[in-house]
């Protein structure tokens, strides 16, 4: 086919069907590039076409429990294994797996990351404005608690952590390493 619009091309409209070939293979090559550009502005998502299904799922049981591990009934894990099984191997999630049994005490939220893809995708962007207008506004030695934050702004733990931990990874503030807490001291 490569060959044909080739010298369909070099013809040009002298042929009646090139017009049409020519239309055909420029929506193609839009329709290629269009996907090209979504799986680099949603890498996440291109991993698997019910990805963000099966995030949506996740994001709302995060919120919903407040806190990063989260428990599905065995029919979620049946539906979306794949996907399931794709982002464990991203190190987006932990399964916790039993031989014969996967999930058996459900899945563990561990990467920053994935969170702030849940939240820019299912959050309300006013609330993760407002958090990160905190962190930008925090002051060397200052401290912010979780706890005020979550209630204040109306988030998740969870999503309060992953950006407390993102900002800690760039150098600019510390996250307490205390069970349960969730607080940040600022450094920069």
């Amino acid at each position: 086919m490569k060959w044909l619009m080739s010298i369909a091309r070099i013809v040009g409209s002298s042929l009646p069907f090139v017009p049409t070939l020519i239309q055909i293979q420029t929506e193609i090559d839009s329709a290629a590039i269009q996907k090209r550009l979504r799986s680099l502005e949603d890498p996440i998502s291109s991993l698997h076409p019910q990805i963000r299904e099966v995030s949506e799922n996740i994001y709302r049981a995060l919120v919903n429990s407040d806190t990063s591990r989260v428990v599905f009934d065995e029919e979620f894990y049946s539906k979306y294994g794949k996907p399931l099984a794709i982002l464990e191997s991203q190190g987006y999630i932990v399964g916790s797996h039993a031989i014969g049994a996967k999930y058996v005490n459900g899945i563990s939220v561990q990467d920053p990351k994935y969170v702030v893809y849940l939240c820019a995708l299912y959050e309300d962007q006013a609330k993760m404005d407002a958090l990160l207008q905190m962190l930008e506004d925090c002051k060397q030695g200052q401290w912010l608690r979780g706890e005020t934050i979550c209630a204040e702004l109306q988030l998740a733990r969870p999503v309060v952590k992953a950006i407390f931990l993102l900002y800690e990874a760039r150098g600019l503030g510390f996250c307490s390493r205390e069970v349960g807490a969730v607080a940040y001291v600022g450094n920069a």
